[in-house]
């Protein structure tokens, strides 16, 4: 299995075409035990290549990604997918791209699946999100990348506030 990946700058995994930088370290580990198999990986870089993996992702590491149309029923699952439709966003931002009206209106049916089973106690993150979400459509209609930018900045942000706030200890 190893040898299949090692020198490629790029790997299938679900779906998706992950490219690997030349400074990600990729390990790959493969075992069959009793029956059962099992892949597992492991990504290692330099230190302050990048603080947040996934804004890296969000930067260019997965090619290609569609919001779902249908919102997943798990509710980390769906944190997940607005997470990486907000990654996605940016990266088009950043490439100069426009984000096709579906995809905006799957994140709108994100968000709504999220409201829908939010705690009562995070009703001000949700005014807050779904204003920055009002921000981030209008950015997408006007085909805005620098505010499209701003907007998906607004959410994560929002996001990282408010995980911080209900944090678990």
């Amino acid at each position: 299995m190893a040898d299949k990946v090692e020198g490629k700058e790029s790997i299938l995994v679900g779906g998706f075409n992950v490219r690997v930088p030349a400074d990600v370290e990729l390990k790959l580990k493969y075992n069959h035990k009793h029956e059962r198999e099992k892949l597992s990986f492991k990504l290692t870089w330099p230190s302050g290549l990048s603080d947040d993996f996934s804004q890296k992702a969000g930067d260019g590491v997965i090619d290609h990604y569609r919001v779902p149309a249908i919102p997943p029923r798990d509710f980390k699952q769906l944190k997940k997918e607005m997470q990486h439709s907000l990654f996605y966003f940016r990266r088009l931002a950043q490439t100069g791209e426009s984000v096709p009206s579906e995809d905006m209106a799957g994140y709108r049916r994100l968000q709504a699946a999220f409201v829908a089973d939010a705690k009562p106690k995070w009703r001000e993150g949700i005014v807050e999100s779904e204003t920055a979400t009002d921000e981030l459509a209008a950015a997408v209609t006007k085909g805005d990348h620098e505010a499209l930018s701003v907007a998906v900045t607004k959410l994560l942000e929002i996001k990282k506030v408010w995980h911080a706030r209900y944090k678990q200890p």
